[in-house]
């Protein structure tokens, strides 16, 4: 006789519907999927399938999860198709009272290639949930895939050791990402100003600086530094006619909509460390004849404080360290403290 029982009836998007596996069905199915464990086969089926194929289990509760069908996440579906043992695993730890498997487990037999999948899709959900931007849209792929990696590395448990130097500082001053840098030319780190090595990328490693073991430098200090080294840079040398005018993502407080404002040209100058008459100490300050118009904050993996958001004193935006390095002349704020911003179709307000 076979031994057959109900593990969990899950969902999926309607967009990223799955193929019911019973013989010559074949249909596209999302809503109320049945998970069956059938002689330690695993079998994905429609509601109607599983009815006729499985009369006796109708009324049986599942192992896990109501019958109502629990959301998938879009790593949850990655797994019912390419491992689904790991889902189930993964509802084992969600559902059982104690706690002996870690979680490390749950992703041990994944090959590498179905584990960067997950991680890929992990990166995606993080960077819309932390930035509120799309990450398949142009100019963010290498800071999702840069993402993915070390989310790869952490579920693997491999240990995190090195430097992380997405730019490097040349000896003219100028910043470079690994991919344009010359071999022969010499680069530096932009926090602790120790020379770098370039490395070519072997295998699915890609071409990258290498930074000595450092006592002093650390990966939150590198990303800071370089971070406003880059918005400093960039504002002055728009000033100076070197560059283009840097833009800040805005929302409109009547359409609530986006759009890109540029920079104000009453700005004169950036400079960094600034302290305020509040007692604050600024990353980045905008001057004008000497004059505080606004700030910028820097987040690495601090965000600004509510007493320091409640009394600094002056407008201030609050932008991530790594969306700056990949894009350094479009800031996008996670906090806009600057005055209130309206669309093209009222007046305009920055500073």
């Amino acid at each position: 006789m076979d031994e057959v029982e109900l593990i969990t009836v899950i969902e999926v998007a309607e967009k990223n519907k799955v193929v019911c596996q019973a013989d010559s069905c074949g249909h596209s199915v999302y809503k109320k999927v049945h998970v069956v464990r059938c002689n330690d086969k695993i079998q994905i089926l429609g509601s109607e399938c599983f009815k006729n194929l499985y009369p006796e289990l109708k009324k049986n509760k599942a192992l896990y999860g109501s019958g109502n069908g629990v959301l998938l996440t879009d790593e949850e579906r990655l797994l019912l198709l390419e491992n689904t043992e790991a889902l189930i695993k993964k509802f084992e730890e969600q559902y059982k009272k104690d706690d002996e498997q870690p979680e490390e487990i749950i992703y041990s037999a994944l090959s590498d290639d179905d584990l960067y999948k997950i991680s890929l899709v992990k990166a995606k959900e993080e960077f819309k949930k932390n930035r509120g931007l799309d990450p398949e849209s142009a100019g963010w792929s290498g800071l999702v895939k840069s993402d993915a990696e070390i989310i790869f590395k952490e579920l693997r448990g491999i240990e995190l050791t090195g430097l992380r130097i997405p730019r490097a500082i040349d000896e003219n001053g100028r910043t470079v990402p690994p991919e344009l840098a010359n071999e022969y030319d010499s680069y530096y780190c932009p926090s602790c100003e120790d020379k770098l090595v370039l490395k070519k990328g072997e295998g699915k490693r890609r071409v990258h600086f290498s930074h000595r073991p450092s006592d002093v430098c650390a990966q939150e200090t590198v990303t800071h530094k370089l971070a406003k080294y880059l918005i400093i840079k960039s504002v002055n040398d728009w000033k100076a006619g070197k560059g283009p005018v840097p833009t800040i993502r805005r929302k409109c407080v009547d359409c609530e909509s986006f759009t890109t404002q540029e920079l104000p040209t009453n700005v004169e100058v950036a400079v960094a460390e600034k302290r305020l008459e509040s007692g604050y100490v600024a990353d980045i300050v905008f001057l004008s004849l000497n004059d505080i118009l606004a700030a910028v904050e820097v987040k690495v993996s601090h965000a600004v404080d509510a007493e320091k958001k409640e009394n600094i004193g002056l407008p201030f935006i609050e932008v991530l360290g790594q969306d700056v390095i990949t894009k350094p002349l479009e800031w996008h704020p996670v906090t806009d403290k600057f005055r209130k911003f309206k669309c093209k179709k009222n007046q305009r307000y920055l500073l």
